[in-house]
């Protein structure tokens, strides 16, 4: 009888050994995943960031071809920005 106890305890430990395997798994499997978007999703913004940087220094040109220095700086602020894409819009559109 006694052997019979010991085996159950054996397999209980095992099953429980395999549970907490399987889940370890699962979280490991999980951080993968987490860590590949993260990557993913840090790579696109450095694209759509030096793609706002490009337009930028495209309006800012763009801009102080058309108009003097001082009014290109005016539209060229912060409080004016949608005025800039407006007047370059209108620009192109006409050309």
């Amino acid at each position: 009888m006694m052997m019979t106890s010991t085996c159950l305890q054996n397999n209980r430990h095992t099953r429980l050994h395999q549970i907490l395997c399987m889940s370890n798994a699962d979280v490991l499997f999980q951080t993968e995943i987490s860590s590949k978007l993260d990557f993913i999703w840090r790579r696109k913004f450095g694209v759509e960031k030096e793609e706002v940087e490009t337009m930028a220094s495209v309006n800012k040109v763009l801009l102080e071809n058309i108009l003097p220095a001082h009014v290109a700086e005016h539209f060229l602020s912060s409080q004016h920005r949608q005025e800039v894409c407006s007047i370059i819009s209108t620009v192109l559109l006409h050309a």
